[in-house]
């Protein structure tokens, strides 16, 4: 016996079957949704902090630890971009190397302590008289190197002299600390460097 009401009533079935399997799969499609937010969340939180860590690795590859200015490996990288950007504009640019006078003595006489507090005293020096323009760097040992960019002759002598000063006239607490300082300048003409 098919009666109307029986095939409906079987259709009824069907609908309500397919509306609870369709609820099924959208309640699975919420929760995987929510778990993908949540491992994105994740992911993009270890980004960020990958991110950070290759900044941070890149600045101490580059920094030199006692005296946080910035060390021989970013000396050579900018002062070989420097030179390659004064031949290409022909501009003028100057590199001071300081070295401090007499520090073996000073090491052995006060000890490696007293020398590491020089070197920073002498750092904090050097970049609070540098320019914003210039670079200071930890070259090695008690040698320190400054690039001076579109900076001629003359300008570059008047800098070393206030370095020279400024380190002289600094309030030493064991005994006075003075600097030896060379300078070097890069001009360019059409010619090549001079």
């Amino acid at each position: 016996d098919r009666s109307p009401s029986r095939g409906l009533g079987d259709v009824y079935k069907r609908q309500v079957m397919a509306q609870l399997e369709l609820r099924r799969v959208v309640d699975e499609l919420k929760q995987s949704t929510d778990e993908l937010e949540v491992h994105q969340n994740r992911l993009e939180e270890y980004q960020k902090f990958l991110e950070d860590a290759n900044e941070q690795l890149s600045k101490d590859s580059t920094t030199d630890k006692l005296t946080s200015l910035m060390n021989r490996r970013a000396f050579d990288k900018e002062i070989t971009q420097e030179y390659e950007r004064a031949l290409r504009y022909d501009s003028t640019i100057s590199l001071l190397v300081l070295d401090i006078d007499h520090f073996k003595e000073y090491n052995d006489t006060y000890g490696h302590i007293e020398g590491d507090r020089a070197l920073q005293e002498v750092a904090g020096i050097i970049s609070h008289e540098l320019r914003k323009s210039d670079s200071a760097y930890r070259y090695g040992g008690e040698e320190f190197a400054c690039v001076l960019i579109n900076t001629d002759e003359n300008t570059a002598l008047i800098l070393s002299e206030r370095l020279r000063v400024a380190v002289e006239k600094h309030d030493w607490t064991l005994r006075a600390v003075t600097i030896s300082i060379g300078v070097a300048v890069i001009a360019t003409d059409m010619n090549g460097p001079t």
